[in-house]
């Protein structure tokens, strides 16, 4: 059987037939009626859970379940050992500049001493 060779055009035209029968039948769902109920129903669904506290009763479950599988993996520990890493940086920035700072006073001062002993040697 031999092959049958699709030309760009006719791919064209399938494509825009079928964007329009999308169209067509996205229009025809909107108009359902069954379209209109399950929204309806979805709505009175929540509103009860809501009215209930259901929702907020699940959302603290969840974080809960969050908060604890937090624990389980980790990752809570993870965060804090980076805090105090990040702290120690830190730390460890300001004890050498303070370091250095002494440094070179020490230094100042060992040359003012050198100059003092050179004066009165003479």
């Amino acid at each position: 059987m031999p092959k049958k060779k699709i030309s760009l055009n006719s791919l064209v035209k399938v494509s825009r037939d079928l964007a329009i029968k999308k169209k067509i039948m996205k229009e025809e769902f909107d108009k359902l009626e069954l379209k209109r109920k399950a929204k309806e129903k979805t709505e009175k669904v929540k509103t009860f859970l809501d009215d209930k506290g259901i929702t907020s009763k699940i959302k603290t479950a969840a974080e809960f379940t969050e908060e604890q599988l937090d624990i389980v993996s980790g990752s809570k520990a993870l965060k804090l050992v980076e805090e105090r890493i990040l702290l120690q940086d830190k730390y460890n920035d300001i004890l050498a500049t303070k370091i250095d700072e002494a440094l070179n006073r020490i230094e100042y001062l060992e040359n003012i001493v050198k100059q003092f002993y050179k004066n009165n040697k003479g």
